[in-house]
C-alpha cells in the first residue's frame, strides 16, 4: 500500500501544472486571434484612394509635387488580410507594427522595385525604407484625420554630366490625405 501512495502526489503535481500549461496557451491564443482580427479591422479601414503631397529630396535639393496614392490589401500569398501596399511611384509591403487609439504605425517588410520607370534613374531603382520618423517607425496612419504618412528611399544609378554612372539616392516624404 505505501508504494501507490508514494507515488500519488507525484501524479496529482504533473496533473496541475499540465492544467496550468493548458489554462495559459488558451489565454495567449484569444489574445493572438483579438489582435489578428483587430489588425484586419484596421487594413479595411486604412485601403483606399489618398492625394498626397510628395516631397523628393535628392543632393540636398527639395522639389513637391501631387500624386494619387493608393493603400490595398495584397494578394493573400503576400500577408493578405495584415499587410498593406503602398502604391505610388514606388511600392512598398507594410505591415501594423503598434495600435494606439489615434495612430497606427507600420514598419516596410521587403525591398521591392519601383512600380513605373524614373525619372532620375537609368534601369529602374530599388525601393527601400526611409528614415524612421514615427515613433521609430517609417510610416504611421491617423485614425481621426484619415492622414498616411510614409518616409521612403529610392537607390538606383543615374548618368553624370560626363555621360558615367553614378550611384543615386531620393529621399520621398508622402503625405496623403484619404479621398472619400
Amino acid at each position: 500500500m505505501r508504494s501507490v501512495y508514494r507515488g500519488l502526489p507525484l501524479i496529482v503535481l504533473i496533473f496541475f501544472v499540465g492544467a496550468i500549461a493548458l489554462f495559459l496557451s488558451s489565454c495567449g491564443k484569444e489574445d493572438k486571434d483579438k489582435a489578428k482580427a483587430e489588425k484586419e479591422t484596421l487594413v479595411r479601414e486604412m485601403a483606399g484612394v489618398y492625394t498626397s503631397e510628395v516631397v523628393r529630396r535628392i543632393d540636398g535639393q527639395s522639389e513637391k509635387e501631387y500624386v494619387p496614392v493608393d493603400l490595398v490589401i495584397p494578394r493573400e500569398e503576400n500577408g493578405g488580410k495584415h499587410r498593406l501596399l503602398f502604391s505610388s511611384e514606388c511600392g512598398a509591403l507594410l505591415e501594423i507594427e503598434q495600435i494606439t487609439p489615434e495612430k497606427v504605425f507600420l514598419s516596410f517588410l521587403e525591398v521591392g522595385e519601383a512600380n513605373r520607370p524614373q525619372k532620375d534613374f537609368i534601369g529602374g531603382a530599388k525601393t527601400l525604407p526611409g528614415e524612421a520618423k514615427f515613433s521609430g517607425y517609417i510610416a504611421e496612419y491617423d485614425r481621426q484625420a484619415k492622414v498616411f504618412r510614409i518616409s521612403l528611399k529610392l537607390e538606383g544609378k543615374t548618368t553624370t554630366e560626363n555621360g558615367g554612372r553614378k550611384d543615386l539616392t531620393v529621399a520621398l516624404e508622402y503625405t496623403a490625405r484619404r479621398v472619400e
